[in-house]
């Protein structure tokens, strides 16, 4: 293998999608591993970057728990380096958050995708229908609608 990898997983309970909170806290969370891969990339195209790659993500594990997962790929002999880099970014989030310039622009994104998916929404692909209709009764996951989910988002 040309590279090593590191990965940080932490359990937490099940998330809940039930309600217009819920769907709420999830976009700032994907707003948030939004920001924080941004980062990560900014880091990796650096001069001597520490790791090739680092991610963050946040999924649902079964119904039984949610992984938070963070992972950085190095080049041979330098996975402590990549380690220590991205721990120190995610501890450089957690205690100064984000700019507001960062912000606006992660925000500016999110507001062009949910206007793109309301003007297409009499296109949407039959299989991203199916997937939500099972999440919904399989899961019990908030389905509001594409002009609920605009209003939420702006």
């Amino acid at each position: 293998m040309p590279s090593a990898q590191v990965e940080l997983t932490v359990k937490h309970p099940p998330a809940s999608y039930r309600s217009e909170g819920d769907y709420y806290s999830y976009l700032v969370e994907s707003l948030v591993f939004a920001l924080l891969n941004d980062r990560f990339s900014e880091t990796a195209r650096s001069a001597d970057p520490p790791f090739i790659y680092a991610g963050g993500s946040a999924t649902d594990f079964l119904r039984t728990m949610k992984l938070e997962s963070y992972s950085a790929a190095a080049d041979d002999g330098r996975v402590a380096e990549a380690a220590e880099a991205m721990a120190a970014e995610i501890r450089r989030v957690k205690d100064q958050g984000f700019t507001r310039q960062e912000l606006d622009r992660k925000k500016a994104d999110y507001l062009r995708f949910i206007e793109n998916a309301y003007r297409e929404q009499n296109n949407l692909n039959s299989g991203d229908l199916a997937r939500e209709l099972a999440d919904y009764h399989l899961k019990d996951i908030f389905m509001p609608g594409i002009e609920a989910e605009y209003n939420l988002f702006n």
